[in-house]
């Protein structure tokens, strides 16, 4: 296959000179990391949770009805969303709902912990532009990738080592800003 000048063949597929490919281990700043144990006794009360469901709405994930959750300090400290997280569905009813993409976006006033059926990664900001890196991973390409690395047995599930080895192409910060 012939490629423009200026552009070469990548396993992400067809990129600027100037691009380059990484996987999603290479950009973030934290482990890959599953969410707590969503008690149903502990429904209704203290801070707000991202729940599955909550994936699949707004791009970016919509704060204001988020389910309350009554996680203790600890639980707070090591689940907390910060800005800019990003968030795959670790479990689905059906292949295509798996791995389904969505990113945070909030000023982090309200404590949000998230759900274990959730695998959360966060992107290092200096690297990637976590709307940028979420939308990359909902791409045609990604999609098939993550699909085709889910496990199905009576649900379909995703491991972060699937994640963390998906590659993506990343233009210059300035360039994915304007994307």
């Amino acid at each position: 296959m012939d490629v423009r000048p200026g552009y070469r063949q990548t396993e992400a597929g067809v990129i600027p000179e100037e691009w380059e490919v990484a996987s999603i281990s290479s950009l973030l700043v934290a482990p890959i990391q599953n969410g707590l144990f969503n008690e149903p006794s502990r429904k209704g009360r203290g801070c707000k949770l991202i729940n599955v469901i909550d994936l699949y709405g707004s791009f970016p994930v919509e704060t204001t009805g988020l389910e309350r959750f009554a996680a203790n300090k600890d639980e707070l400290s090591r689940f907390a969303v910060r800005n800019g997280d990003m968030f795959f569905t670790r479990s689905s009813l059906t292949a295509d709902g798996i791995a389904m993409c969505n990113v945070y976006e909030g000023d982090g006033e309200d404590p949000i912990v998230f759900d274990c059926h959730i695998i959360r990664v966060r992107p290092n900001t200096t690297r990637v532009e976590p709307l940028f890196l979420a939308r990359s991973c909902g791409s045609r390409a990604a999609r098939r990738y993550l699909v085709v690395n889910a496990k199905t047995t009576t649900m379909t599930t995703i491991d972060q080592s699937v994640i963390a080895r998906l590659t993506v192409a990343v233009p210059p910060l300035p360039e994915q800003r304007a994307i």
